[in-house]
């Protein structure tokens, strides 16, 4: 499944010639990446979602392929279109469909047991977790430390509410 929607991510991208724009969006695509693998790091073997991956042999090396592969693609992509039009109506729009989007996406594939959901994480927090990402992305392209400040909080905030244990 991450394969399929990886290549679906390289299609969009080269027919829409934003792999162009990799330039002016690789910050935040660093950002994104350094947050999921920071995120494994800090939960370690206390995960909050895990994937069964097909044909991937493991859960870590689906995270492994997100980090490097998928997530930057999906970030190139959500910010050329969610910047192409300073209109704010465009801007909503997109980051509503962006949204709605990967909820049902994540939904399906914890219908087909692609993922789970472990130590109190629920599928009705997903919406949530995407609100936040969609709104950090283009945060971070124009003010990125506000954003790390908020990470932070955010990551704080995970620690804390999931009782993530640290340094075991």
């Amino acid at each position: 499944m991450a394969l399929l929607i990886t290549c679906f991510l390289i299609i969009m991208i080269t027919y829409n010639g934003y792999w162009r724009e990799w330039k002016t969006y690789h910050t935040t695509i660093l950002y994104i990446v350094i947050c999921n693998v920071f995120q494994n790091m800090v939960t370690g073997d206390y995960i909050l979602w895990k994937f069964h991956p097909y044909p991937l042999p493991s859960h870590e090396h689906a995270d492994i392929f997100m980090s490097i592969v998928s997530l930057p693609l999906l970030t190139l992509l959500y910010l050329a279109v969610f910047f192409k039009s300073n209109l704010i109506q465009h801007r909503v729009k997109i980051f509503m469909i962006w949204t709605i989007s990967s909820v049902g996406i994540q939904y399906f594939l914890y219908k087909i047991k692609y993922v789970s959901y472990h130590h109190g994480y629920k599928f009705w927090m997903e919406p949530l977790f995407y609100l936040a990402m969609y709104s950090f992305l283009p945060l971070h392209h124009r003010r990125p430390l506000l954003t790390y400040l908020l990470t932070v909080l955010v990551v704080l905030f995970f620690i804390t509410y999931f009782n993530v244990p640290i340094g075991s």
